[in-house]
């Protein structure tokens, strides 16, 4: 979680707390992780795989970015409830695994 720009200012003893509340989950491809303009509470880091990152133009979905392990998304619906999501992110391999984390469990500590 070092790695995580927005995460590194944490003493060990904060991103000891944090890992103990995360857990794996895993998309397939295809799998919508989040939605744009749907309401998010939750962090996720790219564990394995890629996804692809989409905006709405119009009636069309555009391709802004692809993100791969390490990448993370979700830091607005972490950081303030009630947060709309700003994209949509799709797995593009068979199996993406993530590393999740809901802002309720990492603000209870």
């Amino acid at each position: 979680m070092r790695k995580i720009e927005f995460l590194n200012h944490l003493s060990d003893y904060e991103v000891a707390k944090i890992a103990h509340v995360a857990w794996d989950e895993s998309y397939k491809k295809g799998q919508f992780i989040v939605k744009e303009k749907e309401q998010g509470d939750t962090f996720y880091i790219i564990k394995k795989g890629i996804c692809n990152v989409y905006q709405k133009s119009g009636k069309e979905q555009i391709l802004i970015n692809q993100m791969n392990v390490f990448d993370h998304f979700g830091e607005k619906a972490l950081r303030q409830a009630n947060e709309t999501g700003t994209a949509s992110v799709q797995a593009v391999e068979s199996v993406v695994e993530l590393v999740v984390f809901h802002r309720d469990d990492v603000f209870r500590w």
